[in-house]
């Protein structure tokens, strides 16, 4: 028997901890790897060509290379914080916030600073539904605003920056970024090609079902051309007022799920997500020059047409923001570092608060993947955040194997075996609740009891 051969493939995916962000095949020599759809509805490295053992898959991963692991700071260093949106005619509407990716992008294009831009948009195909497009077309950055939350990869991408000359910035999920940045630091000639990073915040990414589920319980079952997941389609809702809307083959759309309803319950308890998201405590995209969110703050729910926070961490593009405020095509204002952390309590919680208590108990896994840094200061471990940990991490399995039907003839079991689970959670969450009531009522007579035998001795 040959030995094993240490890649992406047995060191990273054969682990569960594959982001199916493409950069390993993307960057590997002669073809060797190649990014293919599972069975879950994740992407995942595929061989296809000998594997050289040269360590360059594994350099570029951002979850085998072991990073320090900041217990008080979360958002890392900035140059800059604002809150806004867009001015510009319709980049506003068509983003599922405040349109500043867009605006951002465009600028950069307009002023000579890139020649070409990467955006995940719409590829109308029922076997992808989205990827990454490199583009210099001011109207398809437009055409792209808006979030995906369904997995996208990068291989194609990169080997269009590798192989054509020009300075390009790319937009992706956190740990899209950093794997890009590992890459510009080994790969010479997209280090200097790769001229910005942005990176968009995140709670965990989903699995392709997590669509799938939605679109057949908003009346669009089998395959889809392309799914809305930020519809803004109640301006009553505030800047809650969004849905999710799925489009069939033949044009077809599916009626809007809003997302405080299905998709809420969903997302809050983890289904569908990916395993390695449970490892994964960073939320902001500490690598990228540039970290975009959603205003979730008191003083913006009420505004339907969406809110942006941008963070900076590079020089230029605070001072590319400032003139685009100064000539009228951003309305924003300066934010406070703990505003920006108030905003995204809910991801924090989620992520970085969840990888420092794993460290804590000492979870072989977050070791694997982070060690504490050289100032902070290690916590005790959190047994309430454990507790959602291991519950969140059960639902996301459990909802990624019973979609593994999705696409087969055995499609209509999958959904429904998915749909008992969700009404099994439902129940028990609700069950738990009342129970805690009357636990609660019972507790509060036997202190007013003791308190009037007290009173009375």
């Amino acid at each position: 028997m040959g030995k094993r051969q240490a890649n992406v493939i047995t060191e990273v995916a054969a682990r569960g901890l594959c982001c199916g962000c493409g950069v390993c095949a993307g960057v590997a020599g002669a073809g060797c790897l190649a990014m293919r759809m599972g069975r879950e509805g994740q992407y995942a490295p595929a061989q296809q060509g000998p594997c050289t053992e040269c360590g360059l898959c594994l350099g570029v991963c951002p979850f085998f290379v072991k990073k320090a692991f900041q217990p008080d700071d979360p958002l890392g260093p900035v140059t800059s914080i604002h809150v806004g949106w867009s001015a510009v005619p319709g980049e506003r509407e068509r983003a599922a916030s405040g349109g500043l990716v867009t605006r951002t992008l465009t600028a950069l294009l307009d002023r000579g600073d890139v020649d070409r831009v990467v955006v995940v948009g719409d590829t109308g195909d029922p076997e992808t539904w989205f990827a990454p497009m490199v583009t210099a077309d001011r109207e398809a950055v437009q055409a792209a605003a808006g979030s995906k939350y369904a997995p996208v990869e990068f291989s194609g991408a990169i080997g269009t920056i590798l192989a054509e000359e020009g300075r390009y910035a790319v937009v992706g999920l956190p740990c899209a970024t950093s794997g890009l940045r590992l890459a510009a630091r080994k790969v010479p000639v997209l280090g200097r090609r790769l001229r910005y990073l942005f990176g968009l915040v995140c709670g965990h990414n989903n699995t392709r079902q997590y669509t799938r589920f939605l679109a057949a319980k908003a009346g669009v079952s089998g395959p889809l051309r392309r799914a809305v997941y930020r519809l803004k389609s109640d301006r009553d809702g505030g800047a809650f007022g969004y849905g999710f809307q799925a489009e069939a083959p033949d044009g077809r759309l599916s009626s809007v799920v809003p997302f405080t309803g299905l998709p809420s319950f969903l997302w809050g308890r983890r289904f569908f997500a990916w395993n390695c998201c449970f490892y994964c405590a960073d939320v902001f995209g500490s690598e990228a020059d540039a970290s975009f969110m959603d205003a979730w703050l008191p003083e913006y729910y009420r505004v339907p047409a969406g809110t942006s926070i941008v963070v900076t961490r590079s020089a230029e593009i605070r001072e590319l923001l400032e003139q685009e405020i100064a000539e009228g095509r951003v309305v924003a204002e300066p934010l406070p570092r703990e505003a920006v952390l108030q905003a995204q309590a809910g991801a924090i919680w989620y992520k970085h608060r969840a990888v420092g208590t794993l460290l804590a108990d000492g979870n072989r896994t977050a070791h694997s993947l982070y060690e504490w840094a050289p100032a902070g200061q290690p916590w005790a471990p959190d047994r309430e955040t454990l507790r959602a940990f291991r519950q969140h991490r059960r639902y996301a399995a459990w909802s990624r194997r019973l979609g593994r039907g999705y696409g087969t003839p055995l499609g209509w079991l999958s959904h429904r075996a998915l749909e008992l689970l969700v009404g099994w959670v439902r129940f028990r969450e609700q069950t738990e609740r009342r129970l805690a009531a009357r636990l609660r009522w019972v507790w509060r007579g036997f202190q007013a009891l003791a308190r009037h035998l007290e009173k009375n001795q």
